[in-house]
């Protein structure tokens, strides 16, 4: 009778220890090198819902970003997209207590050159350009570093 008891305590214990995982729910500011090579630092508002994360937040030049990810043990995922600008980051890392740290890609759905939808966008882009009385040349690229390494500390 006592191994049974054992064995059922042990049973149940394994399968709620899922349950005691620390919640990572919270403001988290996440820091990365631009593709410019600068400093880029935002805000996420993750609610941790048993492991399937929410995310909002906002970024100083994307502005709204809203995504999903999930959280498995100290195994985070995290797919945010910007509502503003065809951007989104993918991160993949390990959470340890109020600090996580790992992959950030990131992941832009600019038609190509020569294609019909970026002849599409650039017309749209130009009557908006030429409305706002901006001139017509987009500005260069930005060059240099695209770190892929991030880190987030909870607020």
């Amino acid at each position: 009778m006592r191994k049974v008891l054992f064995l059922t305590t042990l049973f149940a214990f394994v399968l709620t220890s899922s349950v005691w995982a620390a919640d990572i729910s919270g403001t988290w500011t996440v820091k990365a090198k631009d593709p410019a090579g600068g400093d880029d630092s935002f805000d996420l508002i993750i609610k941790d819902a048993g492991g399937n994360l929410t995310i909002t937040g906002t970024h100083p030049i994307l502005k709204a970003l809203v995504g999903t990810g999930t959280v498995n043990g100290d195994v985070i995922t995290m797919n945010v997209k910007s509502g503003e600008a065809p951007v989104q980051f993918a991160f993949t890392g390990k959470v340890a207590g109020n600090k996580m740290s790992g992959n950030r890609e990131i992941i832009t759905s600019h038609p190509k050159p020569g294609t019909k939808e970026f002849e599409k966008m650039e017309a749209a882009n130009a009557g908006k350009k030429a409305a706002a009385g901006m001139p017509m040349a987009p500005p260069p690229l930005p060059t240099g570093p695209v770190s892929k390494d991030f880190t987030a500390e909870m607020k």
